[in-house]
């Protein structure tokens, strides 16, 4: 009682906090997403817990909710802004004209509406997108992309292994 501790939504997330020095004391044994995470935390922790949730200020509020309906008192907070460098479109748009035979890895929704946006009106029949999970896959959708594959974990080992099929 009286400890701080530390949930990581993911084993990326997880390996970085240790590497800052903190104790992971909570992590989902497979489900790496909002839902996961909070399927973890309330077999724990059924209610009554104070919750610092820092996060990306587009963050989607499903863990927020999960956890208040729960009866937590949840702090979120957005710590980092998620900004695409426009400045590197062009490289993306040349990549995608010229390229034979390609593939994209979306490792988050950020990214995947980003190269959405830098792609835009550029035929993209000789590239494979692969998503790194349902909420990539989402936000790749509703930008325009077409996926054609879906890690079924939401890591890069289980990405690698997705890519690995469909090159």
């Amino acid at each position: 009682k009286g400890r701080i501790r530390i949930a990581a939504i993911g084993p990326g997330t997880a390996n970085a906090l240790r590497a800052a020095g903190l104790r992971v004391d909570l992590l989902p044994d497979h489900d790496f997403s909002a839902e996961g995470l909070a399927r973890t935390f309330l077999k724990k922790y059924p209610t009554g817990a104070k919750i610092l949730l820092p996060q990306a200020k587009i963050a989607h509020d499903t863990l927020t909710n999960i956890l208040r309906r729960a009866g937590h008192r949840v702090m979120a907070i957005p710590v980092y802004l998620t900004i695409p460098d426009l400045r590197s479109f062009g490289k993306i748009r040349e990549w995608t004209r010229r390229v034979e035979k390609g593939i994209v890895p979306l490792t988050s929704a950020s990214i995947a509406s980003a190269f959405a946006r830098a792609t835009r009106n550029i035929r993209k029949d000789r590239i494979r997108v692969v998503s790194i999970g349902p909420i990539t896959t989402g936000a790749a959708l509703r930008a325009g992309l077409q996926i054609a594959a879906e890690s079924p974990q939401a890591t890069l080992d289980a990405l690698i292994e997705t890519i690995e099929t469909v090159a």
